[in-house]
């Protein structure tokens, strides 16, 4: 399974909205497949995923939402894997994908993700999943 650097963001934080029902329901499909395989291999990539393979704004491998998406999208990427300390093509399994959120803060999801329409949601469920993980310790 191929996946785009800040789309390991949107996994860890995917609660059901999305462009589009297609959209919706192919996110779901791998968000579920990755939780049920924990070992499963992830290819971390910078280019289109199969996330982005049932997006409406994806156009010959490109992101089309806007006029500056693909390269904004790209910058999200970099940003992501810079923060992991990874390079576009390495892999990991399922149940490290799924665990990213750790690693980054509010603060931080408002600047990768600051021009992304669920930046507010997204940052709400990481603040949620940090208290819970506190209030366990």
């Amino acid at each position: 399974m191929k996946i785009r650097a800040h789309h390991l963001l949107c996994i860890n934080f995917f609660h059901g909205l999305g462009y589009n029902e297609k959209f919706i329901e192919n996110l779901k499909k791998i968000v579920e497949k990755l939780r049920l395989n924990p070992k499963l291999e992830v290819e971390v990539v910078g280019e289109c995923d199969d996330i982005c393979a049932a997006c409406p704004y994806m156009v010959d491998g490109l992101c089309k939402a806007e006029e500056d998406s693909d390269e904004e999208v790209k910058r999200m990427d970099v940003l992501v894997a810079k923060r992991l300390g990874i390079r576009f093509g390495e892999k990991l399994e399922a149940e490290k994908a799924l665990a990213v959120w750790e690693k980054f803060s509010p603060e931080d999801l408002k600047e990768i993700c600051r021009t992304c329409d669920w930046v507010g949601e997204c940052t709400k469920i990481l603040r949620e999943k940090k208290r819970e993980r506190f209030e366990k310790t």
